[in-house]
């Protein structure tokens, strides 16, 4: 197991805001470390059901949560979980970039998105949760599978 160093200093900000500390503690957990990282730049302080970030990290894929973060945002401590473990020897290859260009689990998650998002037919938003009634971008009523099955039936005697 390689000696774990802390890198210091491996971005902006005084360490006034807990969000953004100073100093970047990582273990040899590069995926437990960016998790993590995550909670400190979004997840923690999201609550759309329509946030695919949020939907990718609590379903286990980690570095693809990250890789969407990046492409949206700013995102100081992952970058900096990022560079402390690229210091430290700890980041594995190909985790953030496969041989496909895109994270080691992005596939999965591409599949597990197809099967479980709900588009939203008001404004195509995705909707990550069974138990949704409205869509947390556009705040439409979100159809229900029991609805989407009486739809046009005509039980009626």
């Amino acid at each position: 197991m390689p000696c774990i160093k802390v890198l210091r200093d491996v971005g902006i900000g005084d360490g006034s805001d807990p969000t953004y500390a100073r100093d970047v503690h990582i273990s040899a957990d590069f995926a437990g470390d960016l998790s993590d990282a995550l909670d400190r730049d979004h997840t923690g302080r999201c609550d759309s059901n329509c946030c695919d970030i949020c939907a990718a990290e609590e379903q286990g894929f980690t570095f693809s949560a990250a890789s969407l973060l990046q492409g949206a945002t700013e995102c100081v401590n992952v970058e900096r979980t990022i560079a402390a473990h690229e210091f430290n020897g700890t980041y594995p290859a190909g985790a953030m970039r496969g041989e496909s260009g895109w994270p080691s689990d992005w596939e999965d998650w591409c599949a597990w998105h197809t099967a479980n998002g709900r588009q939203c037919a008001a404004c195509g938003a995705y909707v990550y949760y069974a138990d949704a009634d409205t869509c947390g971008n556009c705040l439409a009523r979100l159809p229900r599978s029991e609805d989407e099955d009486t739809e046009g039936s005509d039980d009626e005697g």
